[in-house]
């Protein structure tokens, strides 16, 4: 994984937690949200670890694309570390 700055802010929210995430566009805006869902589980540097996905992926809105977007990249996350 390279070394990318989310554009991101952790704020309170009734669930576990939430967080407002900016970018240029649609594409910046996905690629924001995976790199601070990714900086907020992971503690410490990573080192370079990582391996690149095909993800395929489709909503009915960018809420819904965003939210399967973010549970696919959990589920990753939790089954491949």
């Amino acid at each position: 994984m390279n070394h990318h700055a989310p554009d991101y802010e952790v704020i309170d929210h009734t669930a576990d937690l939430g967080m407002v995430v900016k970018g240029a566009d649609a594409k910046d805006l996905f690629t924001n949200a995976a790199y601070a869902m990714i900086h907020l589980m992971v503690e410490g540097d990573m080192g370079g670890k990582g391996a690149k996905r095909q993800i395929t992926i489709e909503g009915e809105d960018y809420s819904d694309l965003m939210v399967r977007w973010l549970g696919e990249i959990l589920y990753l996350f939790a089954t491949e570390r």
